[in-house]
């Protein structure tokens, strides 16, 4: 319950695209996985959470993810 506690706190963006990360690279070379993670992580750079997940940081507030 704790785990699944943290899980939704995080982007949900993010979280989307771990799980669909972890999904496609199941029973896969390590390499497929690594470069699956490397393009997911270049798509999360360009949305509107990323951005409010850095100006939270840099506030030392909660961010408030909007999907986007």
């Amino acid at each position: 319950m704790e785990l699944a506690g943290q899980v939704t706190e995080a982007a949900p963006l993010a979280v989307r695209e771990s799980r669909a990360i972890m999904l496609a690279a199941t029973d896969q070379p390590d390499e497929v996985g690594w470069k699956l993670s490397g393009e997911g992580m270049g798509k999360m750079f360009s949305t509107e959470d990323f951005g409010e997940g850095l100006t939270a940081f840099i506030e030392k507030r909660d961010p408030v993810w909007k999907g986007r």
